[in-house]
């Protein structure tokens, strides 16, 4: 992030306006960069020092000025400001970061900003709620897992929600592109580490709660409040909610009385209700009622899932104004989100779809719906996945579960073993499977992906489960270079060349 000697001192008297210190202004270079990670530090940098969940920042003061910070903000949680040599101690920084970023990027209030909460599904209704709003002539973007800018144009940030700081200054970065409405995912850890303070967020949602992220929170019920806070926000005027998953109910009881509630699923009450719904091969149509009426939904996307993501991003946009029959006419056109239920096919081969899905219920709906999908097919639905190291193990054996029941064929390999061992990971995951249920191991996730589309005939169908959009394998502390579509890119066309040579 850089910045000028003016423009941090603007936003500091802003939040804090004690804090007029000329004589530090002075010394500070005409640009420096804000730094939260001293390993990151050059000289001249500010240093944000504050405590985190895993470490302190303060504990790293003396490295950041022994590496050359021109200046150190401090977390304390005296009531004053002070100066003691380059380090100025600022109350309860760590809770007011928030309110630093938006001073400093010069976020607008009437930014409208839309919260997406839940276990599944996130990324998909971020995007949509984004994709649509463009289609309706109003700027858009997404903050979230994909990546961070408007629809298509996507930059990496690291986080599904990034850090106080780093997120004002993506929302700052937007607005400056033209951006009226922003979609950004809101984690579970987002949420209890206060990441979104001084975010004004318009519009809450809820998408599902299933298990995930136990190492961290420790229980579902710790889960589940962590997602609640979201809605208990006072700015909030509108919630939305997927009325199927029987915490959302729980999730609105934290509302104020002032917002306004609605809700997609299949209940009488709902305000978009499907009535009718036929999957087919390229995609599923619908029968949606409506407070104007019933109307018809085509969709160009895999999995019953995605029609309550779609439904769940339009319900928000008809909260906020846009007109329902445009919805319907727009929603035709949207594409798959990267990573999530795409599908790739060749001749001679199977079909082949890459998702996300990495947790129990993920997995179980994405087999569910491309049975769905392809149920008149004669062919095999092959599961392939595997599961990250140093995130919740007790998963592991029930995703295994799930593929039993689901699939006709399993291979078990690698996702992101992190610093565990992989071979360790796949052997938790085979403790879920029946003693005579027959799988393959394949610890190598290329080798295994081409093993799998070269013995998958033309009629199957093969789910490539866990990375998604991911380009990368994380081993032992290191990101290689690698991506599922590539794998299934290159295994297609040697199919492909095989089927071709077979019949000349």
């Amino acid at each position: 992030m850089t910045l000028h000697p003016d423009n941090l001192w603007r936003a500091l008297k802003q939040v804090w306006p004690s804090a007029v210190l000329p004589e530090i202004e002075a010394r500070l270079p005409e640009k420096f960069h804000l730094i939260t990670d001293s390993r990151q530090l050059k000289a001249g940098d500010v240093f944000v020092a504050v405590p985190g969940s895993q470490q302190d920042g303060r504990a790293f003061i003396e490295h950041a000025l022994e590496s050359g910070a021109s200046l150190v903000l401090a977390h304390t949680k005296q009531s004053s400001v002070t100066l003691e040599d380059r380090v100025l101690y600022l109350p309860h920084l760590s809770l007011r970061l928030g309110e630093l970023g938006k001073a400093l990027f010069e976020v607008p209030n009437d930014l409208q900003v839309i919260a997406v909460t839940g276990t599944n599904g996130k990324s998909s209704v971020t995007h949509y709620i984004a994709a649509l709003s463009e289609l309706l002539n109003t700027p858009a973007g997404v903050v979230g897992t994909l990546g961070v800018g408007r629809p298509g144009q996507l930059a990496e940030s690291g986080l599904t929600t990034p850090g106080p700081l780093a997120l004002q200054h993506i929302l700052g970065d937007l607005v400056r592109q033209g951006v009226k409405r922003v979609a950004l995912e809101a984690s579970s850890h987002a949420l209890d580490q206060y990441r979104l303070e001084a975010v004004n967020v318009d519009v809450g949602v809820f998408t599902n709660l299933t298990r995930d992220h136990l190492d961290y929170h420790g229980s579902m019920a710790a889960y589940a409040a962590a997602k609640a806070k979201l809605f208990r926000r006072a700015e909030l005027t509108l919630a939305v909610v997927n009325a199927d998953d029987p915490l959302a109910r729980l999730m609105l009881a934290g509302c104020e009385s002032n917002v306004r509630v609605l809700a997609a699923g299949r209940d009488e009450a709902v305000t978009l209700r499907v009535l009718d719904w036929h999957p087919h091969e390229h995609g599923q149509q619908a029968l949606i009622a409506t407070p104007e009426g019933e109307k018809a939904l085509d969709l160009s996307l895999m999995g019953r899932f995605n029609l309550d993501n779609v439904l769940l991003a339009m319900a928000v946009l008809y909260g906020l104004g846009e007109s329902l029959d445009r919805l319907f006419e727009v929603a035709s056109t949207l594409a798959p989100v990267p990573g999530r239920m795409e599908l790739y096919r060749a001749v001679g081969g199977p079909s082949v779809v890459i998702d996300y899905a990495h947790t129990p219920d993920a997995l179980h709906n994405a087999l569910d719906a491309l049975k769905a999908h392809l149920g008149g097919s004669e062919g095999k639905l092959w599961c392939l996945f595997g599961c990250g190291g140093d995130r919740d193990a007790g998963k592991r054996a029930e995703m295994a579960a799930v593929a039993e029941r689901i699939a006709d064929h399993i291979v078990i390999t690698d996702d992101n073993p992190r610093f565990e061992s992989a071979e360790e990971i796949r052997r938790q995951i085979i403790t879920g499977l029946s003693p005579d249920t027959p799988f393959t191991e394949q610890g190598d996730r290329r080798a295994a992906i081409a093993h799998v589309i070269q013995q998958a005939g033309p009629q199957d169908v093969v789910l490539l489960a866990g990375k998604g959009h991911e380009a990368y394998q994380e081993i032992a502390g290191v990101r290689h270079a690698y991506q599922d579509e590539e794998q299934v890119i290159k295994a297609l066309a040697l199919k492909d060349l095989a089927a071709s040579g077979a019949g000349q």
